[in-house]
């Protein structure tokens, strides 16, 4: 289905967000290659999104950056899509579950994390990448990790009905940080096993869409 200006501008917004971390002008979004709308038409399509609690103006600025309300409808459409994951990782061989989780520091965007659901144990993958996306913001980065040391994120996937089979994610803040997670429920050696990806709101969706959909299809097969 052909995406609207509003839907155009949108995209538009979240990525630039995410790529840079910093909002987004009219004059950008003009000159964007993938954009063909008239300035003043742009203009009335951000005010409008505005209204809508989609984008806001930080600081007074004339320039937008997406709500985490739009965050999370930029997701439910990544996820709705139909496209093939691309070839990302390989799964053809995997050694053990620890082994496979070795790879996915290469490749995932944020921090790799997996747990077994009968066990208190977590086991993450450090990820240089993400200190670019907090723009080097201690705060963001202590947060995100005592999430995970504190095993935060266990007591709060624990309290979540994880659907099987089905890319899930959820947004929730801790000590005042936005954090953004996507994970997975798989059996794996007879053991069910939870597989995700946690990071800032400007983690890179496509990609770790991509990721968890090919581990998916990997044990569908």
């Amino acid at each position: 289905m052909k995406k609207n200006s509003e839907e155009t501008l949108l995209e538009a917004v979240i990525e630039y967000f995410i790529k840079y971390g910093s909002p987004v002008g009219s004059k950008f979004l003009f000159e964007a290659e993938t954009i063909d709308i008239a300035p003043s038409t742009i203009r009335k399509h951000l005010n409008s999104l505005e209204k809508k609690w989609l984008v806001y103006q930080p600081y007074n600025s004339a320039w937008r950056i997406p709500t985490q309300e739009w965050v999370n409808l930029y997701v439910a459409n990544l996820l709705s899509s139909k496209k093939s994951p691309k070839n990302i990782i390989k799964v053809n061989q995997w050694h053990n579950l620890r082994w496979f989780m070795d790879m996915l520091w290469e490749v995932v965007d944020g921090i790799a994390f997996w747990y077994y659901t009968d066990e208190a144990d977590i086991y993450y993958l450090w990820v240089s990448k993400l200190l670019k996306k907090v723009n080097n913001d201690i705060q963001k980065i202590i947060s995100l990790m005592e999430f995970i040391e504190n095993k935060e994120i266990i007591t709060y996937l624990n309290k979540k009905e994880i659907e099987d089979w089905k890319i899930n994610y959820n947004f929730v803040q801790y000590q005042w940080v936005n954090i953004a997670m996507m994970f997975i429920k798989i059996n794996f050696e007879w053991r069910d096993a939870v597989i995700g990806i946690i990071g800032s709101l400007r983690v890179d969706y496509k990609t770790n869409i991509d990721i968890l959909n090919k581990i998916l299809n990997k044990w569908k097969i």
